[in-house]
């Protein structure tokens, strides 16, 4: 499998490529899923439909869903975990719509993620059909309710019935205001509760996403697929004196945390999460360094790091190179003199970083990673960037 459409938008179909591989992953998936149950004597996951129907699924699936399942499917071999994969995977296939209904008694141990939350029912019983969902939480916590929102063409995403509102990603697709709150699964207490602290003006940031979203589309049409095609959920942060903080996370798809910023710091913390997206997938499906390669200085950190992690930040600050000269003729005066003076910034890193590669890419790169590094360090050299 070739990885060089993640190499850059402009290789050729990065979207076709996504799509195929996030619904192999979520076929993989199901599959541990159905393994486990039949371990434990209960019934198929997959049995409420037919794996032809995956192939209707796009890339909406690369969302912090999967990564739910994957995280469940994880533990199952601990005792008692059985039953909470279960209800995540009859859950997912729900919310991809696979099945047209669900219903379902939540084991106490469960946590289920939707909508940009994550819920523990505790026993509680989920129940959904016509595009809705309805999670009763015991212990007073009451009922969470949820709809589906995809009837106009875009990806569908789901929303707290409440309080969610989508966030527009230029015309043609949407994300999620999301929470943390799945963090305290996978980290310590401690980065938990550092990353909650973090959180900021909600309205403020997800304007600033609409409309750093609407500039690529209008100014860099191929940036603006690349950002939308993967981006699911945004936690707002507040408003960083430093600059623009931005995260994402490997094993958590989809899903950004974002600071509010000015119009070309914000596009630049897009492109740059959402490069993430397509190099955390391709890490999904393999190694993109070899099992022996060695640490290598990171002018981001100023301390010797795994290579992946070089070739990871190369890969997005070139990216954010590449749009920002598409983005050019875009901007007016005030614009091109941001640009120039953030574009100087990132020009520095990724020449930094791409210094720390060279000696051994050809070593210690597996085919995946020399498939993202190559075309991209081409581009920015045809473009006298290197």
């Amino acid at each position: 499998m070739t990885f060089e459409l993640f190499a850059t938008p402009y290789e050729g179909d990065f979207f076709g490529l996504a799509e195929t591989l996030a619904r192999h992953q979520l076929a993989g998936l199901f599959d541990v899923a159905d393994r486990a149950a039949a371990q434990g004597d209960e019934a198929p996951v997959t049995r409420g439909f037919s794996r032809s129907q995956l192939e209707t699924l796009s890339t909406g699936v690369w969302s912090p869903s999967l990564g739910g399942l994957r995280h469940s499917l994880s533990t199952v071999s601990q005792a008692g975990q059985l039953s909470a994969a279960r209800a995540q995977a009859i859950l997912s296939a729900y919310l991809f719509g696979l099945t047209p209904s669900m219903i379902l008694d939540a084991p106490a141990h469960a946590v289920l993620f939707v909508g940009g939350e994550s819920i523990a029912p505790r026993g509680g019983r989920v129940e959904g059909a016509g595009g809705e969902l309805r999670i009763e939480v015991r212990d007073g916590e009451g009922v969470r309710r949820f709809r589906r929102l995809g009837e106009d063409g875009a990806e569908p995403i789901w929303l707290n019935a409440e309080t969610g509102r989508p966030v527009r990603l230029g015309g043609g697709a949407r994300a999620v205001r999301a929470t943390c709150d799945w963090m305290r699964l996978v980290m310590t207490e401690s980065e938990a509760d550092a990353a909650d602290s973090l959180r900021g003006d909600e309205d403020d940031v997800l304007a600033m996403v609409e409309r750093a979203t609407s500039f690529l589309e209008t100014g860099a049409p191929a940036y603006y697929v690349w950002t939308s095609a993967l981006l699911r959920e945004v936690v707002p942060l507040r408003e960083y004196e430093r600059g623009t903080r931005s995260t994402s996370f490997v094993n958590w798809p989809g899903h950004i945390h974002l600071s509010k910023a000015p119009l070309i710091p914000s596009v630049i913390a897009l492109i740059h999460e959402c490069s993430h997206q397509y190099f955390h997938l391709a890490q999904w499906c393999g190694r993109v360094t070899t099992p022996d390669a060695p640490l290598v200085h990171s002018v981001l950190k100023e301390r010797p790091r795994p290579l992946e992690k070089i070739l990871l930040g190369f890969h997005a600050f070139a990216n954010v190179l590449l749009a920002l000269a598409a983005l050019e003729p875009a901007m007016d005066a005030s614009l091109r003199a941001e640009r120039d003076r953030l574009m100087d910034h990132h020009l520095g890193l990724a020449q930094g970083l791409d210094a720390g590669i060279r000696s051994h890419w050809e070593a210690h790169l597996t085919q995946s990673g020399k498939d993202l590094y190559l075309p991209l360090r081409k581009r920015l050299a045809d473009a006298a960037l290197l």
